[in-house]
């Protein structure tokens, strides 16, 4: 081979890699270079990871040294645990009764996925409350559909039962819901 020549390698899942080992060592307690303090609670971090993850954090680590940061704005240590776990997997499990302190939580860390994703459940549950106002007596299948932005909002209403499917850009169904009305 020449020696001018270059050879670029891809490794797949190369970064999701580095990822889950930097997730490992926050886990671990090691190589962590800030503590978060929410109500009370302390969270080790790696101040890349949340700089890359949040602007908030790279807006403030840019401008000072810190190695301890206080969230007095965020009232749920553990919705602020799920979230710094989102930053190291991309993957967030939420309770439903704690979506506002989440879209509150990340709206406040300025993470656009989660108040995007949040606001796509709000809207799911908003359109179930919707269709419990649908004449119940009502055995005719109904399609109910709205949009925001490029997703769809689709229901399905079969007299008393129905199904509620968030549909993607392209159709495909992101999150299936059972809709019971009350």
């Amino acid at each position: 081979m020449e020696r001018s020549g270059s050879i670029q390698l891809d490794i797949p899942d190369f970064s999701n890699s580095v990822l889950t080992h930097l997730n490992q060592l926050r886990v671990q307690g090691r190589l962590c270079d800030i503590v978060v303090n929410v109500q009370g609670q302390s969270f080790r971090a790696h101040k890349v990871v949340l700089a890359a993850s949040s602007p908030y954090f790279r807006d403030h680590m840019s401008l000072s040294q810190m190695s301890t940061v206080s969230l007095t704005v965020i009232r749920n240590p553990s919705v602020f645990e799920q979230l710094l776990s989102f930053c190291y997997t991309g993957r967030l499990c939420l309770q439903l009764a704690d979506i506002i302190s989440y879209l509150t939580a990340a709206s406040f860390l300025q993470m656009q996925h989660i108040i995007d994703r949040c606001t796509q459940i709000l809207e799911g549950i908003h359109l179930k409350i919707s269709l419990a106002d649908l004449d119940e007596g009502s055995r005719d299948e109904e399609v109910v559909r709205g949009s925001r932005g490029s997703r769809t909002l689709e229901a399905v209403v079969r007299g008393h039962q129905g199904g509620l499917r968030l549909l993607g850009p392209r159709g495909e169904v992101e999150q299936c819901e059972v809709v019971s009305p009350a």
